[in-house]
């Protein structure tokens, strides 16, 4: 058998408490003094007010951290949003100036939209060119129609000259 705490006893020359232990087959034994009751709340104060600084330290630790880490993550997340908006208005550099170094989910995303804003630029850039020469290409085409519509005019006003020509020569024999 284990010992046991047998009881505490105030000790009224000194104003102090003192705890007995019993230990099986033999008398209670003195082993510590307690204190007066009052030093027992002060050591009950002392000690809540240490957990409650402890537990604000580790309340605020968490709020730090939660807030350096979503600030990691929610940065990039909203340049990418603002890149994105201004390439959708036409802003083909607005990829460029892009900041996003890390290597996990964001950091590829925001290279594959890089890459993307090139590719749409480069064919951004080649549909202006087509279209540039689209223009020319309809323009010398018109013109030569124009000339073709005046050769063929020119052969067809031979032609009505040559007939009404020869129509004179049949009533003329």
């Amino acid at each position: 058998e284990r010992p046991r705490l047998h009881n505490i006893s105030h000790d009224d020359t000194t104003g102090e408490d003192l705890a007995r232990l019993l230990v099986p087959g033999s008398e209670p034994v003195c082993f510590a003094e307690v204190g007066g009751l009052e030093s027992i709340k002060q050591e009950i104060r002392r000690m809540m007010s240490r957990a409650m600084l402890t537990a604000l330290a580790f309340i605020a630790a968490a709020f730090a951290l939660s807030a350096m880490l979503s600030a990691t993550v929610s940065r990039p997340l909203i340049e990418l949003t603002r890149a994105a908006k201004s390439l959708s208005r036409g802003d083909f550099a607005a990829f460029t100036q892009l900041r996003i170094a890390s290597q996990d989910e964001i950091g590829v995303l925001a290279s594959s939209f890089i890459e993307m804003s090139r590719a749409l630029k480069a064919s951004y850039e080649q549909l202006e060119e087509y279209s540039r020469t689209l223009e020319q290409k309809v323009e010398e085409r018109t013109r030569e129609l124009h000339q073709s519509l005046r050769n063929v005019e020119a052969a067809n006003h031979k032609i009505m000259e040559s007939i009404r020509y020869a129509t004179l020569i049949q009533h003329a024999l």
